[in-house]
C-alpha cells in the first residue's frame, strides 16, 4: 500500500513538473497576452505587454484555416483593434508582434449562433 502512495506521488509531482515547463517554453516563446471577446461578427483584440502595459503599435496579423493571411494592420496606442469576422471562416489565428520583437498568439473560433440566443426555447424547434 506504501508503494502505491508514494508511485502515485511520484508521478503526479512529474506530470505537475512537466507541464509547468512546458508552459514556461510557450510563455518564453509567446510573452505577449492576447486577449479577445466577440460582439455579433465583431472581434474584439488587445494585446498586453509582460509589464502589464498595451501593446501600443505592436504589429497584428490574422490567418484562416488555411494559413492565408487576412488582416495584416498595427494596433492602437491601447493595444486594440476591432474586425469582421469573415463569414465563410470557421478559426482564426492572431500573430501579434511588439515594436520591440516579442510575439503573442490566440486562437480566435466562430461562437455558435444559436448559442448566442437571449431567451431559451422551451419547446423542440424541427
Amino acid at each position: 500500500m506504501l508503494k502505491r502512495i508514494v508511485y502515485s506521488c511520484f508521478l503526479i509531482s512529474a506530470l505537475l513538473i512537466s507541464g509547468c515547463s512546458h508552459i514556461a517554453k510557450q510563455q518564453a516563446k509567446y510573452p505577449l497576452s492576447v486577449y479577445y471577446y466577440t460582439q455579433g461578427d465583431f472581434v474584439n483584440l488587445r494585446a498586453y505587454l509582460p509589464e502589464g502595459e498595451p501593446a501600443s503599435g505592436a504589429q497584428l496579423e490574422v490567418f484562416d484555416d488555411f494559413n492565408r493571411r487576412i488582416i495584416n494592420k498595427p494596433l492602437n496606442d491601447k493595444g486594440f483593434h476591432r474586425f469582421r469576422f469573415p463569414s465563410n471562416k470557421v478559426k482564426l489565428t492572431a500573430h501579434v508582434t511588439s515594436q520591440d520583437g516579442r510575439k503573442g498568439r490566440r486562437y480566435i473560433e466562430r461562437e455558435d449562433k444559436d448559442s448566442l440566443r437571449k431567451n431559451t426555447l422551451w419547446y423542440k424547434n424541427y
